[in-house]
């Protein structure tokens, strides 16, 4: 068994009720209930998540998670678009993992006004936490800044083909 695995288990071990090593839940969770994943409003995004009731400034929307990768192994992953870089040798993988809602949180590299959240990284629990940065209004679609270093991996992968 690799280290990796190793890591992945002790994530799912239960420690407290219903939360997990890595601070996902693994029922329902109320905040959870309020989102919904459904077309994005950036025209050719794919999908988007949406809330459908109001937050405030500070709340915790959502939570980014999924398989932990060394960077040797998130280099040579064929699907590179729901890695999210925690921290030197750590990343995690969600592309893989349904239930992890925030992966298809988009971010609004063209109009950063629209930008109502961003990610909180927590590399020793392995996950970032989603929070809102200011009042969002129940309907509207949740936004968080990728950052240029993804932005520029990301017109290195497809930027060509996007033209």
């Amino acid at each position: 068994m690799e280290l990796n695995d190793l890591i992945h288990i002790f994530n799912l071990l239960p420690i407290f009720g219903n939360e997990t090593r890595s601070g996902v839940m693994t029922d329902n969770d109320a905040e959870e209930m309020s989102l919904e994943v459904r077309t994005s409003l950036i025209p050719g995004a794919g999908m988007g998540l949406f809330t459908t009731v109001a937050r405030q400034k500070g709340d915790w929307l959502s939570t980014y998670h999924g398989d932990v990768l060394t960077t040797r192994e998130a280099m040579s992953a064929t699907n590179k678009d729901y890695l999210m870089r925690l921290g030197k040798g750590i990343v995690v993988d969600a592309s893989s993992i349904s239930s992890c809602l925030a992966r298809y949180i988009n971010d609004s590299p063209l109009d950063k006004s629209k930008l109502n959240s961003k990610f909180i990284k927590e590399k020793l629990e392995y996950r970032a936490k989603v929070v809102a940065t200011r009042n969002i209004r129940a309907g509207e679609e949740i936004y968080a800044s990728y950052h240029a270093h993804y932005w520029r991996e990301w017109h290195k992968r497809y930027g060509e083909q996007s033209k």
